[in-house]
């Protein structure tokens, strides 16, 4: 991520032949994207790759379109799930129409592909998004939350923050923390009541009262620690 010189060195070792260049965002350092994304575009395009965004993660939390929406840069083959069908079994790769197209030559096997439910669910959820302030209360709701968890492990000296406020916050814990301190912290907040994986992630459903309750949860176990 963000190193355009080893990705340089890939294509020069293999010029023409590079198939591919496949990406996933660094939630530490999203940032770099702006610049990041628009370099790598220009570089499959210099080298003839096909330009592939996960999306994953960042679709439908970042910006409805992910990243390719948020930074403006657009690839040539992109994946979605999680949050377009609100949890439901459901994936989607899309992309331009020359590569698309040759779907119609390969064959394709899918686990869910007969299942009509989810894309009921994915339609459903689409249509709320369209129509409802969903990214924007993601975005609010994460920085409500984290700012304030900062705050917390600040106020107990507690080696560890959150980095990014977007939709799918990280922990960062301190490099020099004691070997142990990850796993207390985790057995800690979920002994409060709260569940995390290496963060966070706020969805729509999340009221300010249940923020509230969250950092209450919190601050309970930062004090045992």
């Amino acid at each position: 991520w963000n190193h355009p010189e080893y990705l340089e060195a890939v294509g020069q070792q293999f010029g023409s032949d590079l198939a591919a260049v496949v990406v996933a965002a660094d939630y530490h350092s999203l940032e770099d994207g702006r610049t990041f994304y628009p370099w790598l575009r220009q570089f499959a395009d210099q080298y003839g790759a096909v330009l592939i965004f996960d999306e994953i993660v960042t679709g439908f939390r970042l910006a409805i379109g992910g990243v390719q929406e948020y930074f403006q840069v657009t690839p040539d083959l992109a994946v979605f799930a999680k949050g377009m069908a609100n949890g439901m079994p459901l994936s989607v790769y899309c992309g331009k129409a020359e590569l698309m197209n040759v779907l119609k030559t390969a064959t394709v096997s899918t686990t869910y592909g007969g299942d009509a439910l989810s894309l009921a669910a994915a339609k459903a959820c689409i249509g709320i998004y369209r129509t409802e302030p969903v990214i924007e209360h993601l975005w609010q709701a994460s920085r409500t939350l984290w700012s304030a968890f900062n705050q917390l492990c600040r106020k107990y000296n507690l080696p560890l923050r959150v980095d990014n406020y977007a939709p799918f916050s990280v922990l960062t814990f301190d490099p020099d923390c004691p070997a142990n301190f990850r796993e207390q912290f985790f057995r800690a907040v979920c002994a409060a009541g709260v569940t995390l994986y290496n963060g966070g992630y706020v969805c729509y459903a999340h009221k300010q009262a249940d923020l509230e309750e969250t950092l209450q949860r919190f601050e309970v176990a930062m004090s045992r620690l």
